[in-house]
């Protein structure tokens, strides 16, 4: 019989019993003990002065079921290296969160829509999930000849919100409709773009008049996505994050006879998806 007299240690460091475990060569608790475990050399130790701890007092292994059973004074000098790896670990974590966030936005006010004028009569308003692309339906923009109202206006207003910081923008708007003309009749449509309190008080923006010529009865579809509105706000204070987009539209047309003709602005479309002016 091959026997090997192992130790146990309590927690001062003093002997409890022996234990005379046969043929542990054998045994995989003795394979871990040979092949994971050697003795630490007084410079790698956390305390240099402190004596060398023996291999036999690191771990002693009597089958599977033990765990590894630490020194006192080993368990001590590990506690100590963890608390002065902590502080380094949490100064980093700060940053890294903060990275991560994302920048605030400029967002469309729900229920700010207001509107004036009797091309306005019946208007809604929907928004993109976001709040970012408002989305304006005017079921009454409508003129017709002979009959009827020749020239209509329609003034829509929305407000948005903009966090500090943010002191320009940039906005994309789009007009549609569609038109019925008779041969003689034409038409045309104008706008003014508004944006409000900005440096020097407001931006007035005109867009170039969209002109339409009858020629034969059929509705055309018509429309227009080349505006852009830019703007710089007012000081940058909690009383100017709220701006006011307008856009003021006029429809009229020419009559020729008793030749008949129907102009409609049906959709108007207001977008500030595109913030890379404004929130960076």
């Amino acid at each position: 019989m091959r026997c090997l007299t192992t130790h146990r240690f309590d927690w001062m460091g003093n002997v409890c019993n022996r234990t005379c475990v046969e043929d542990l060569k054998r045994t995989e608790s003795f394979r871990l003990l040979s092949t994971r475990t050697r003795v630490i050399p007084r410079s790698e130790t956390l305390f240099p002065s402190s004596p060398t701890i023996p291999t036999s007092k690191l771990f002693t292994f009597s089958n599977l079921k033990y765990h590894q059973i630490l020194s006192p004074t080993f368990i001590m000098k590990l506690t100590t290296a963890v608390a002065l790896l902590l502080p380094a670990t949490t100064t980093l974590a700060g940053p890294i969160i903060g990275a991560r966030q994302p920048a605030q936005r400029a967002k469309f006010i729900p229920g700010s829509l207001t509107v004036d004028g009797a091309g306005c009569d019946g208007a809604t308003v929907s928004f993109d999930t976001n709040n970012e692309i408002a989305t304006v339906s005017l079921p009454n923009f409508v003129v017709t000849v002979p009959s009827g109202t020749r020239e209509k206006i329609c003034n829509v207003a929305l407000k948005v919100h903009y966090p500090l910081g943010c002191t320009s923008g940039t906005a994309q708007a789009r007009v549609s409709g569609q038109d019925v003309l008779a041969v003689g009749v034409t038409g045309t449509y104008s706008r003014r773009y508004a944006v409000s309190p900005v440096v020097n008080g407001e931006v007035s923006e005109f867009s170039p008049a969209i002109n339409f010529a009858g020629a034969e009865i059929s509705t055309q579809v018509w429309s227009f996505d080349q505006d852009t509105i830019t703007y710089v706000q007012r000081p940058n204070t909690p009383e100017n994050q709220d701006i006011t987009f307008r856009l003021l539209g006029d429809l009229q047309l020419q009559p020729s006879g008793s030749a008949t003709g129907r102009l409609s602005n049906d959709v108007y479309v207001l977008d500030i998806s595109d913030q890379r002016s404004c929130c960076k």
